[in-house]
């Protein structure tokens, strides 16, 4: 008889199990770095008045010790579940460490009997020798069948994560309750927990108690439409009031989790690197051979809100490009989401189209299913042709374009009219009668000449030779500029001028508002030499961030700082900042003083980002500047009105620069200038 100390439980030597050895890994810790790339910029000032840290890293030592000897443990009986013990009392320790730090964990191991759990191995995997090798082997993981048994579960996990975090309790009954209602509606509850409590890991700072939109969607709400249309045949089936399923229920009606799907065959629409995988490479939405296409989704979805609308999806996988703007596909399973895609469509009257976007690999987060993030998807050849056209129409502004093709119309137009031939390259003898025709009919000389430039653009355009440039054709725009010598007659707005319009404001404007508005543009017109497009807006709908913005504006005690992102001559916006000091001659028309007082009565409306708006949020026009210039000159009774215009501002204020006897170099620097044109812009009598 083995002996053994009966009191003491203890069983006799020899009778044992087995003692495994493990070794806890040490936690590495990793250095955050981050770079600052500093900006530096030039400035123009214009005055009208007399090493890194060391990063520290911990490494981590792991040692494997292989002992040949057999040891053996005396065999202790295991603790038996009982009413009157706490939920989860018997969970291993290790297994509690892992829920008090938020680490995901599969809940079927919580709902193990108690000597399961206790000669269940600390490793995920099972030590086997196969073939004269040794290695472990993963242990299966098993869906839990129902959510009678996820809620069991769920309260075991419950239970030990509020003996250190009590504050969650109210959040966690609201994330069971959403479960539960989740699974009365869809066979998808099961992922939607899965993938919640995945990112739960990543951001344990989340709220168990908000719902992830995305997920909700993807994995209730579309199952839900699937579920509903595949059961509407069933006698008694009412999505409403069907009751959770209870353990006593059959097999065929208890509500069993479907077979979970992997995240990279959806995503990325390939196949991810476990080979084999022991997820379905299947739709995640609907089971079909084929990867989960959004597009879908979102039509079933907000269908009805996207009714009479034209839709754009801008998508990375071409398949799903081409499936989109073709209406087809190869794969069967793929046709049936196809039709039911034109059904939806025809019924909501959407058209929709999908653009092709290469996107740049980024890591994502280790899931169950890691994917192939370093695979790079390249464009298709519908996107590389509208990629080409829109760089070739971004090489010219915008009124360029509108002004060639006006060129090409009154072309065609005097083509139609003498029943020349359309032709390109266009025929010398058309261009020479063209000009003749222009010539006849009064336009100016620089308007033909514009003419003749977008003609010319059209012959490079079509790589044909360009007749513009002929001989005869150059010397009769020289002759029309000869005949028609052009001056520009526009007035300059002076410093005397700008204080009797700005003083003649309050008496025209309809509020102290908007007269400020206009006191403060008119100024800062003159003293940045601005142009009109660069503060003020074609129309009040134009929503181009062009014209100066609030934030392009920097008041100070004694100066202005302005930031001009784009201009006439900085097409490409490389912005270009000015200063202007204070203004010590009239402190009526600084400047500086000006819009403090402006800025501090313009109100904050949400959405308007312009400088100069009107008190409503609507933005200043440049209609509006020219027709209060024209009644604030009227108002003052001022000669010949109608040649102040709203670049006689930019006008007076080089030739109030050349008055002071500032060099040309800096005229031309202070109002961005790329040439000499600048010149003709002071009006000095000699």
């Amino acid at each position: 008889m083995p002996r053994g100390n009966s009191k003491k439980g203890t069983p006799a030597r020899g009778q044992g199990v087995k003692r495994r050895r493990m070794a806890d890994p040490k936690e590495k810790e990793q250095p955050i770095a981050s770079v600052v790339n500093p900006r530096s910029s030039g400035e123009s000032v214009i005055d009208f008045s007399s090493d890194p840290g060391p990063s520290q890293t911990s490494t981590g030592t792991e040692s494997n010790i292989f002992n040949e000897n057999i040891q053996f443990s005396q065999s202790l009986p295991c603790l038996e579940e009982s009413l009157f013990d706490q939920i989860g009392c018997y969970v291993p320790m290790k297994l509690k460490d892992k829920i008090w730090k938020h680490e995901f964990i599969d809940l079927n191991l919580l709902i193990k009997s108690p000597r399961e759990l206790a000669n269940f191995p600390d490793h995920e995997g099972d030590l086997v020798v196969k073939g004269g090798h040794m290695r472990i082997e993963s242990l299966p993981c098993r869906a839990i069948p129902n959510i009678h048994t996820w809620t069991s579960a769920f309260m075991i996990y419950m239970s030990i994560l509020l003996e250190k975090q009590s504050s969650l309790a109210q959040e966690l009954l609201k994330y069971m309750r959403d479960i539960r209602f989740a699974a009365n509606k869809s066979h998808g509850w099961g992922t939607y927990d899965e993938q919640f409590r995945l990112r739960k890991a990543q951001r344990p700072q989340s709220s168990w108690a908000v719902i992830n939109q995305d997920l909700w969607s993807f994995y209730i709400t579309t199952a839900m439409r699937d579920q509903g249309q595949s059961n509407e045949s069933k006698v008694g089936f009412s999505s409403q009031s069907e009751p959770l399923h209870s353990f006593r229920q059959s097999s065929g009606q208890q509500n069993v989790q479907q077979p979970r799907t992997c995240n990279a065959y959806n995503t990325k629409g390939k196949r991810c690197n476990f080979n084999p995988c022991r997820f379905k490479h299947g739709c995640s939405a609907c089971g079909g051979q084929h990867p989960a296409y959004f597009f879908m989704v979102a039509i079933i979805l907000w269908g009805s809100e996207l009714r009479n609308k034209k839709v754009l999806f801008h998508i990375d996988n071409e398949g799903a490009v081409h499936i989109i703007n073709k209406k087809s596909s190869k794969s069967s399973d793929v046709m049936v989401l196809v039709r039911r895609l034109v059904l939806e469509t025809l019924h909501h009257n959407i058209l929709i189209k999908a653009d092709h976007v290469p996107v740049v690999p980024f890591p994502e987060p280790s899931t169950k299913c890691i994917s192939d993030t370093n695979s790079n998807s390249e464009p298709s050849m519908d996107s590389i042709t509208e990629e080409s056209a829109r760089l070739f129409s971004d090489s010219l502004a915008g009124n360029t374009w509108k002004s060639y093709s006006r060129a090409r119309s009154v072309l065609d137009s005097f083509q139609l009219l003498y029943t020349l031939d359309k032709v390109w390259p266009v025929p010398v003898e058309q261009l020479v009668q063209f000009i003749a025709y222009l010539s006849l009919k009064h336009f100016s000389p620089a308007t033909v000449r514009l003419y003749i430039s977008g003609i010319s653009f059209s012959h490079k355009e079509r790589n044909l030779e360009d007749t513009t440039k002929n001989f005869v054709v150059s010397k009769m725009l020289e002759g029309l500029h000869r005949n028609h010598p052009q001056r520009d007659n526009r007035a300059p707005v002076t410093l005397p001028l700008l204080r009797q319009i700005t003083d003649a404001l309050p008496s025209i404007c309809s509020s102290t508002y908007e007269s400020l508005l206009f006191k403060s543009s008119f100024i800062l017109a003159f003293f940045a030499m601005l142009r009109v497009s660069e503060f003020t807006t074609k129309n009040k709908s134009d929503s181009s961030t062009e014209a100066l913005q609030l934030s392009d504006v920097v008041v100070s005690d004694c100066q202005l700082k302005i930031n001009i992102k784009k201009s006439k001559t900085d097409q490409r916006g490389y912005s270009t900042f000015i200063v202007i000091n204070k203004y010590r001659d009239n402190a009526n028309i600084c400047p500086v003083l000006t819009l403090k007082k402006y800025l501090a009565a313009r109100p904050a409306v949400s959405g308007c980002y312009h400088l100069f708006m009107h008190f409503d949020g609507s933005p200043l026009t440049r209609y509006q500047l020219s027709a209060m210039l024209r009644k604030s000159v009227n108002f003052c009774n001022i000669p010949n009105p109608n040649l102040l215009k709203s670049h006689s501002f930019r006008i007076g204020a080089a030739t109030e620069a050349s008055k002071r006897g500032i060099n040309d170099e800096t005229i031309k620097k202070w109002g961005r200038w790329s040439s000499g044109a600048f010149e003709r812009y002071i009006r000095i009598p000699w």
